[in-house]
């Protein structure tokens, strides 16, 4: 079963769901993501649109030009960020990580913009920090589902037996034991 993602708005009316991977989230201090998130930052995971599904609300989206060949896109019920998108980078959206459902699987990657952060809020981890913007840092490429191992079969012995610390017969179905 591939990996997925849950997410929403404030008010549940836009729901989706990520499929794959997540790339590392991006921390953003531009003055632009701080008016916008209401915060000292903002904290975005970029990904591939193939990999979003919209199941509720795509259209209480509304879009704002907030700078030539970028929009950001929130909730026209309830005001949440919900991604941004640039037109230099066509099939990729960065949704904004608090939407997701815990737990989120991906790590903080990095800083961005921080030559502008709000002086209030110290940037004091390890991560890495770039003053003006970041690298250019797309989606990682779908992965192929793990490969899981089988579970352990049971064989049936015509009496309960407890071969393993702590286990009964009736753990493994009653006259069941663990085989290879």
């Amino acid at each position: 079963m591939p990996i997925e993602h849950h997410g929403s708005c404030l008010c549940q009316g836009i729901r989706f769901s990520i499929t794959g991977p997540l790339a590392p989230i991006q921390v953003c201090h531009c003055s632009q993501c701080r008016q916008a998130q209401g915060g000292p930052f903002a904290t975005n995971i970029p990904v591939d649109v193939a990999q979003l599904r919209f199941h509720a609300g795509e259209a209480l989206l509304n879009f704002y030009a907030s700078s030539p060949g970028k929009e950001r896109a929130f909730c026209r019920v309830c005001g949440s960020p919900v991604f941004s998108r640039r037109a230099s980078l066509p099939g990729v959206v960065r949704i904004r990580a608090g939407l997701l459902q815990e737990p989120v699987a991906a790590r903080l990657g990095f800083h961005a913009h921080v030559a502008s952060q709000a002086r209030w809020w110290p940037v004091n981890d390890a991560l890495p920090q770039y003053p003006e913007g970041a690298p250019a840092v797309p989606p990682p490429p779908p992965q192929p589902e793990p490969v899981c191992r089988p579970a352990p079969r049971c064989r049936p012995t015509g009496r309960a037996t407890a071969r393993e610390p702590g286990a009964s017969g009736a753990r493994y179905g009653g006259g069941l034991t663990r085989g290879t």
